[in-house]
């Protein structure tokens, strides 16, 4: 269960926000993606954080390891 909203979570974020916009452009209601663009990124960021939770501590490791690693590389090269 974890790791299946790990994954839906990646759906729910980028992708719904810019299917947000389109239909906020088609619709012409700026509204639409005002409020639900960062409604749907609070809602993504949780729905993450709950399957890090449920996926247990041997996948938490792992990616805190890989967002060590990134940031790190990420540091050192400035």
């Amino acid at each position: 269960m974890g790791i299946f909203l790990i994954c839906f979570s990646y759906i729910l974020g980028l992708p719904a926000i810019g299917l947000f916009g389109a239909v906020s452009i088609y619709w012409n209601e700026p509204k639409l993606i005002i409020i639900g663009g960062p409604l749907l990124l609070v809602i993504a960021h949780l729905v993450f954080l709950a399957g890090m939770y449920l996926a247990g501590g041997k996948y938490l490791m792992v990616f805190f390891r890989w967002a060590t690693r990134v940031t790190l590389e990420k540091l050192i090269e400035k």
